[in-house]
């Protein structure tokens, strides 16, 4: 308040609002930072995400073209872009931004994980199998990823790979919900009804 025009207070507010799901919220936030400072590419990159968890698709897509013709390339900002065009049903072009995301970050586990998974939704299984193959040199891995890894790998036909993960899954302390949810649907999969019970 006693600095309007203050971009970095500006945009750990944007960030702090979009933390606690309040996208509409970020959006104005965001949308005011553009109008302070309309080169900033980032601005225009954090507005389109914003917009796009806000469930406004068209907006977000205008709004990123404008990130992309102030120069936002990085790796986080075509995975954003990419996840989009899945969100909208575009598997095809979320398929080439994924694939230059990955290009721009080849050890980024959440780009390599989104690339894997859009050429198994293609049926594009020897690339997403080839996507997965080094899996563990991936980097800044979680138990969210190795979840989606495991499950994805399965549904890849490579079962031995797939419990590979799985035992490494299991060494981490406190997985959430989530990841548990996905260790029960491999579980029940493979025949390991008793164990999936119990993740339940």
């Amino acid at each position: 308040r006693t600095e309007p025009g203050r971009e970095d207070a500006l945009t750990l507010l944007g960030l702090a609002l979009h933390a606690q799901h309040r996208y509409t919220d970020a959006c104005r936030v965001f949308q005011t930072l553009t109008q302070i400072n309309p080169t900033d590419s980032t601005h225009w990159a954090n507005l389109g995400t914003m917009q796009r968890q806000a469930g406004d698709a068209d907006a977000a897509l205008a709004t990123y073209a404008r990130a992309a013709a102030q120069g936002a390339n990085s790796a986080d900002f075509l995975l954003s872009v990419g996840l989009l065009h899945l969100e909208r049903g575009d598997y095809e072009h979320a398929r080439h931004l994924l694939a230059d995301a990955r290009a721009a970050a080849p050890r980024d586990a959440g780009v390599a994980i989104q690339f894997a998974q859009v050429c198994y939704d293609l049926l594009r299984i020897d690339e997403a199998t080839a996507t997965l193959a080094d899996w563990t040199k991936l980097d800044d891995m979680t138990a969210e990823h190795l979840a989606q890894i495991a499950l994805l790998l399965l549904n890849l036909g490579n079962a031995n790979e797939s419990n590979a993960v799985v035992r490494r899954l299991l060494q981490e302390p406190a997985p959430g919900p989530s990841v548990l949810l996905k260790l029960c649907q491999i579980f029940e999969r493979t025949n390991r009804v008793d164990d999936a019970e119990a993740g339940l």
